[in-house]
C-alpha cells in the first residue's frame, strides 16, 4: 500500500457543513466530536475530486470508475482504488495586530501531521518534544517574524497577548512546512515562515471555535425587496488561507487497474484549484491541492 499526504490550502472561505446547527450558528462547519477542531470529511474530499474528474477525464470513464468506484446504481461492484482520510486542521489564519494575520498551529495539530507524514514516507525535521508549549501565554515563532511587536517580545492575536520566543527548531519546522505547502513559490514560502506561530493546544481549540468566519446571509423577495420569511441565517466558514492535511492511500489490487496510475490521475486533478464543500456558486471552497510523499 502506498500512502501520501494531501495538502489543502484554502483560497476562499470553505463551508463543509453538517446540514443544521443547534446553537447560535444555523449552519456550522464539520468538527471533530472529541476536540471541537474543524475538519473536512474524507467523503467530501472524494466527492469533490470525483466531480472534477468527470470533467478532466472526459470520456475516460474507466479511469473514473476504477479510481473512485462505480456510480451509485452499481456501487456494489467494487470499491474505489484510493481511500481518503478526513482532512485535519494544521494552520488557522488568525487576526494579528502585527503582520495582519498569523498562521497558528499547536503541538497537537503538528503531532497528527508528523504521524501521517511518517506513514507517507516523509521525515519531520524536529521532534514534538522540541516544540511543546509550556504556558498558555507563550507562542513560538520563526526568526524575523512579522507578527511580533517591534520590541520582539509580544504577539497580539484576537484577544490574546502572548510572549514570543523563537529558536532554531521552530525555524527548521517553518521551512519544512513552507516547502510542503508552497514548494517553489519562494514569496509565499517566506510569507508563511514570517507568520507561523505555535500556541498551546488549549489556545488553539479556543481560536478554532471563535476565530472562524461567521457570516449572516439572507434571501430577498424580488417583489417586496425585503427578506423572505425564515430566510435569514448565519453560517460558519473556514477562513481563506486555512491549511489542512489528509492522508490518502491506495488499495494495491485495485490501484494497479487504474489507467495511468492511481496517484498519477489524482495529481492530474490537483493541477488546478478544486472546489470543496458547499456554496460553490458564491465562491466558497476553492482550494489548492498538493499531493506529496509516497511510502509503500
Amino acid at each position: 500500500m502506498t500512502a501520501k499526504l494531501m495538502l489543502i490550502h484554502c483560497l476562499s472561505p470553505l463551508h463543509a457543513g453538517t446540514g443544521q446547527g443547534v446553537g447560535a450558528v444555523d449552519l456550522p462547519i464539520s468538527r471533530e466530536s472529541s476536540t471541537g477542531l474543524p475538519s473536512l470529511p474524507g467523503s467530501s474530499i472524494k466527492g469533490s475530486l470525483r466531480d472534477k474528474a468527470r470533467h478532466v477525464f472526459g470520456e475516460d470513464r474507466k479511469a473514473l470508475f476504477k479510481l473512485f468506484g462505480p456510480d451509485t446504481a452499481n456501487a456494489s461492484d467494487h470499491a474505489g482504488a484510493v481511500t481518503f482520510g478526513d482532512a485535519q486542521l494544521l494552520c488557522l489564519p488568525t487576526r494579528s495586530v502585527y503582520g495582519t494575520f498569523a498562521w497558528i498551529t499547536s503541538p497537537l495539530l503538528l503531532q497528527r501531521l508528523f504521524r501521517d507524514a511518517t506513514e507517507a514516507g516523509l521525515e519531520p525535521p524536529v521532534a514534538i518534544k522540541d516544540i511543546l508549549i509550556s504556558g498558555h501565554e507563550d507562542i513560538r515563532t520563526a526568526g524575523n517574524s512579522s507578527i511580533i511587536t517591534n520590541s520582539r517580545s509580544r504577539v497580539f492575536l484576537e484577544d490574546f497577548d502572548l510572549n514570543a520566543t523563537s529558536c532554531q527548531k521552530t525555524e527548521k519546522l517553518a521551512g519544512w512546512l513552507a516547502n510542503l505547502f508552497f514548494g517553489d513559490d519562494s514569496g509565499a514560502a517566506e510569507m508563511f515562515k514570517g507568520r507561523i506561530g505555535i500556541v498551546h493546544d488549549d489556545i488553539m481549540v479556543f481560536l478554532s471555535r471563535y476565530a472562524i468566519d461567521v457570516v449572516t446571509r439572507s434571501s430577498i423577495d424580488p417583489d417586496t425587496k425585503t427578506v423572505k420569511t425564515g430566510q435569514l441565517w448565519t453560517e460558519e466558514n473556514l477562513p481563506t488561507e486555512t491549511l489542512l492535511v489528509s492522508l490518502v492511500a491506495d488499495i494495491p489490487v485495485l490501484a494497479e487497474k487504474v489507467p495511468g496510475g492511481a496517484f498519477e490521475r489524482l495529481e492530474e486533478l490537483s493541477k488546478s484549484a478544486v472546489q470543496f464543500g458547499g456554496h460553490a456558486t458564491i465562491g466558497r471552497g476553492r482550494a489548492r491541492v498538493t499531493i506529496t510523499g509516497g511510502n509503500r
